[in-house]
């Protein structure tokens, strides 16, 4: 996904050996979050959150076929976004709007989930272990934490405080390695002032 200035976010796709980006065709002013299905066809994708773009459009995902140039709306979808699919293709997880809820949607039975509701904590950038039995999501409220959530089970589990982790003000898990490791990103801020005088 990207922008160009005075424009909404766009999808773009490029063939596998490399060549042109070519803009996604479809009727979603803002686009975010791009998925391949496994088809190898079709893309999954979302809204950006509202502070993004367009703060009182309504959000919803979709699945766009590249062949027949077609979009569809994923059932009951409406208020969710950020969807990130499963490694086995049969379903995906996504954020409510007010980033306070996530839930998982399956395929098969086009059925929705809830996993986490959470009063207090913000919700962000949830992902998936390579065996697709749990999901992570980070939470930010009075800690900044990642937790487990087992999709069978529906448990939950703290597996990381950040601020434990880090001084830096903001870190984030947004995947998982071949290894199992954890793929942490974390800002490093700098507030220095600097004066050029010249002479």
């Amino acid at each position: 996904m990207g922008k160009k200035p005075d424009h909404p976010w766009k999808i773009y796709w490029v063939a596998a050996e490399g060549g042109a980006l070519h803009e996604l065709n479809a009727p979603i002013a803002s686009q975010a979050d791009p998925n391949w299905m496994p088809d190898g066809q079709s893309i999954l994708f979302g809204q950006p959150p509202r502070g993004f773009a367009e703060p009182d459009a309504p959000r919803a995902i979709y699945i766009h076929n590249l062949l027949s140039n077609s979009t569809s709306k994923v059932p009951g979808s409406e208020g969710w976004f950020s969807p990130r699919i499963s490694p086995d293709g049969r379903s995906f997880l996504a954020l409510s709007i007010d980033e306070h809820k996530l839930a998982v949607y399956h395929f098969g039975e086009e059925k929705w989930r809830l996993l986490v509701d959470s009063k207090q904590d913000k919700l962000e950038k949830p992902s998936w272990p390579l065996d697709g039995k749990s999901a992570y999501v980070n939470a930010y409220g009075t800690d900044h934490y990642l937790t487990q959530i087992r999709i069978e089970e529906g448990t939950t589990k703290k597996v990381i405080s950040y601020r434990e982790l880090s001084a830096s003000p903001y870190c984030f898990t947004f995947g998982v390695a071949a290894d199992a490791s954890l793929l942490i990103s974390c800002y490093h801020l700098n507030s220095n002032i600097y004066a050029l005088q010249y002479e």
